[in-house]
């Protein structure tokens, strides 16, 4: 597997960071390339297992006709945590305001999963990603065969988590501070993660 390169380097994580993200999200947009040669680009649920991404949905429509054998598609996910004002500080810049977020952007082959066992095979590996146990062999095969099931396989793995890496030691101290007094909505958990991604500040 390709890791992508990002021009600011200092807002890449680990691989087993990147994964570990798709592994707990489970949503994301899937862009394609339809028959006709236009873009297309749906938000839709996933899961995951190992290096595959694993899809389902309804055979109609413009999503299946652009699915197709060996064809390369890349699945965007991203989370929006803390936005970030530009007098956090008590300083007026007026380029400071941004947003920290975590995304993820894989590229890789689809394949369409057409025989009624590899669609079982598939869909419990989906459900048990969801969390889910319930046994598929209790599924008519006709419900079976009416699903479209694909999976991408990742070749290519880009990751952009941004906390203020960037930053010096003590202005990142002092923003996880004021995420800690502001509270608002996710501002706690985006303080973990500055403290967690500064590796001065982490331990």
């Amino acid at each position: 597997m390709e890791i992508a390169k990002v021009r600011r380097g200092e807002f890449t994580v680990k691989p087993e960071a990147a994964k570990d993200f798709l592994a707990r999200v489970h949503w994301g947009t899937l862009s394609l390339v339809d028959v006709d040669g236009s873009p297309y680009a749906v938000p839709l649920s996933y899961g995951l297992s190992g290096d595959t991404v694993v899809f389902h949905g309804s055979r109609a429509g413009r999503k299946a006709r652009a699915v197709r054998d060996d064809v390369w598609a890349s699945l965007t996910v991203a989370q929006p945590y803390s936005f970030i004002p530009p007098d956090w500080n008590g300083k007026q810049s007026p380029c400071g305001a941004t947003q920290f977020f975590k995304s993820v952007i894989v590229e890789g082959p689809l394949k369409v999963v057409s025989d009624e066992q590899g669609k079982r095979e598939t869909l419990s590996l989906l459900m048990s990603d969801f969390g889910h146990t319930a046994a598929l062999s209790a599924f008519p095969s006709a419900m079976i065969n009416a699903t479209f099931v694909w999976c991408l396989n990742i070749q290519k793995l880009g990751s952009k988590f941004k906390f203020g890496q960037n930053l010096e030691s003590d202005e990142a101290r002092s923003l996880a501070d004021f995420l800690h007094t502001r509270n608002e909505g996710p501002d706690r958990e985006t303080a973990k993660e500055i403290i967690a991604l500064h590796p001065s500040l982490a331990g």
